[in-house]
């Protein structure tokens, strides 16, 4: 029967057994004096030590992760939002939004009486504030933030100036902050119309503070 011609796949096989044979002989935990000359595959090979080889050290199941920071397993989360109208709130002054509603508080993190969410652990959030200004004046400026209240700071902040459209308008601002544990954050509003007719307008998620934990 004549023979059958090589192919492609022949010479690949080929190629891939004699790179398999060349990584066996330079494996120190394999016994080589049992894989010369002539081979009984049951009782001359080192299987073990075989086996080792291939599925220990030269296969990459877990690809190294840096571990210097960790995902969190439980979540942290809350979204608070404004339940009715917050009116005619001060001029030229940062003003405490009075979010009294929750969507969601995983952590039960969050006061709606103090109107403050506290940090469980210190880690990466991501902080995100709306504001829903009503009853705006032409060319002022507005304001929200996201205040750590604990270290005198914003950890996001948006400042606009209207123009002259005076239509009621959401405000978003958001952030992603390293913040310690126990901090007490709140979401402030400013405006500076020259008097105190600016009303907040209820609404989730139109105003509303929402706060994830992303990693420690």
């Amino acid at each position: 029967m004549p023979r059958k011609p090589f192919t492609i796949q022949d010479v690949r096989i080929d190629k891939n057994l004699r790179e398999l044979e060349r990584k066996i002989l330079e494996e120190p935990s394999i016994d080589h004096n049992k894989l010369k000359n002539t081979h009984n595959l049951t009782t001359d090979i080192d299987h073990d030590a075989l086996t080792n080889f291939v599925q220990n050290e030269h296969i990459d199941y877990t690809p190294a992760i840096d571990n210097t920071n960790y995902v969190v397993k439980t979540p942290v989360r809350c979204r608070a939002y404004l339940g009715s109208d917050q009116d005619d709130i001060a001029n030229g002054v940062w003003v405490t939004v009075e979010l009294g509603s929750e969507a969601f508080d995983t952590g039960s993190d969050f006061n709606t009486t103090t109107h403050q969410y506290t940090t469980p652990v210190a880690g990466y959030y991501l902080v995100c504030g709306s504001l829903w200004l009503h009853d705006l004046t032409a060319n002022k400026r507005y304001g929200i933030s996201v205040y750590n209240v604990t270290d005198s700071k914003n950890e996001a902040l948006v400042l606009i100036d209207v123009g002259n459209d005076v239509n009621s308008k959401a405000f978003p601002c958001v952030s992603v902050s390293y913040i310690g544990a126990n901090k007490v954050l709140e979401l402030r509003a400013y405006q500076e119309s020259g008097g105190a007719g600016v009303d907040i307008g209820a609404g989730d998620p139109l105003t509303s503070l929402s706060i994830h934990l992303l990693s420690v």
